[in-house]
């Protein structure tokens, strides 16, 4: 994995906000001025690299997921884009609809029924799979000897929302946490000229804070977990 190339490659920045994808991430998280920036990274599953066998999985999700109404927007979304031509022979990715208010897979295979199905994800390098973090997914090993590249973005939901759950007649559902703790985003992007730009950039992790603080030190950068050049 290749954690954080956009603290040093600003030729990426368009790309935060991809202009075929990024209407629809502003659907699902509830309208452009609630989307925040997370994480940007690219992956490579190398060629014969064998089988590893990934179990399946959900990324990071709210508790009150099980039974708030409405349940969207979502927290957090993660878009991955192919970069490689993904088919049953290659390593590819594979979600369990509807298993995002289940806390287990299990518990999603007994409460979904003939409704559970994990359907991979096949496509020519270009593909976006936009996907609900709260969804059970994984990845599949294809025959274990070819090369796959991805590169995954994450955005958050600002804002509170008013909601409901059983028993409370009303409550504010918060903005999303913070996805990771080591995160950074560069000056450029932080302190972006450009309001809704900063707006998009300011969901920030004590990393980040500490990052800020210090004037963007280099050494702080690079004491960080995951903040090396």
């Amino acid at each position: 994995m290749f954690s954080q190339p956009l603290l040093d490659y600003p030729e990426l920045d368009p790309y935060t906000q991809h202009p075929r994808s990024f209407q629809i991430v502003a659907r699902v998280l509830g309208g452009e001025d609630r989307v925040r920036f997370s994480e940007f990274n690219f992956r490579e599953a190398p060629a014969e690299s064998g089988k590893g066998a990934m179990n399946f999985h959900h990324d990071r999700v709210a508790p009150d997921r099980f039974d708030r109404e409405p349940y969207n927007p979502c927290d957090w979304l993660c878009a991955i884009h192919y970069l490689t031509d993904v088919d049953e022979t290659t390593p590819a990715f594979c979600v369990v609809p509807k298993s995002n208010r289940y806390a287990t897979l299990r518990d999603a295979f007994e409460g979904l029924g003939t409704d559970y199905h994990e359907v991979p994800v096949y496509g020519p390098a270009g593909t976006c799979v936009l996907y609900d973090t709260a969804i059970f997914h994984t990845r599949l090993d294809g025959d274990g000897r070819k090369r796959r590249r991805t590169w995954h973005q994450y955005y958050a939901r600002g804002g509170w929302i008013r909601s409901s759950r059983p028993g409370v007649r009303e409550y504010v559902r918060p903005p999303a946490p913070v996805l990771t703790d080591w995160n950074l985003f560069p000056e450029r992007l932080a302190l972006h000229p450009d309001p809704q730009k900063r707006l998009f950039f300011s969901h920030w992790n004590t990393a980040q804070c500490e990052w800020v603080a210090s004037g963007f030190d280099p050494d702080v950068r690079h004491a960080m977990p995951r903040g090396e050049y």
